[in-house]
Order: C-alpha cells, then structure tokens, then sequence
C-alpha cells in the first residue's frame, strides 16, 4: 500500500486592517507623519466636511457663500489646511 501524501496545515487568513488611518505602505512614499507635516496641502471638500463632520454640500454652502476660504480650481473646490483651521477658530469663539 502505498503512502499518503502528507497534507499541509492550513494557513491563517490574511490580517485585515480595520483601522481608519491608512496604510503606509498603500500612500506610496507619503507616511502618515508627512501627512500632518504638510499644512498646505489643500483638502478636497469631501475631506473637510469629514473633518468638520458635516455633510459635503454644507461645506459646499460655505464656500460658495465665502464662509470658508478656498481655492476653486475649474468646478472643483479646494480647502488648506490653515483656512479650515481659522474656520473652525472662528466658529468656536462665536464668530462668523
């Protein structure tokens, strides 16, 4: 009779990243260190509103209305940084 071929062990599955800060190795040469060391780095109004936990078009309203600065670029907006900063300065002291 002849043998059986011995079975491997069956492997563990991949690990998954379930964290909400990106993968390092995913952004290219960008590590997550450069990415809060470049303050000028515009932000795209999807990204702000996530920051400022809002939904886009209400950012959208800022800036159109001027509420927030931003950079438009054809059709699309753009936001630095430093002006969501003052942004956010500004409403917490009750300015507008």
């Amino acid at each position: 009779m002849g043998e059986r071929p011995q079975q491997e062990a069956p492997r563990p599955p991949p690990e998954v990243n379930n964290s909400r800060t990106p993968d390092p190795a995913s952004q290219g040469d960008r590590t997550e260190e450069q990415e809060h060391i470049d303050p000028d780095r515009l932000l795209t109004v999807e990204q702000a509103a996530e920051l400022l936990g809002l939904h886009r078009r209400t950012v959208q309203a800022f800036l159109n209305n001027q509420e927030l600065i931003g950079v438009r670029i054809g059709r699309i907006w753009r936001v630095a940084r430093a002006d969501l900063r003052t942004f956010i300065a500004c409403h917490r002291s009750g300015k507008t």
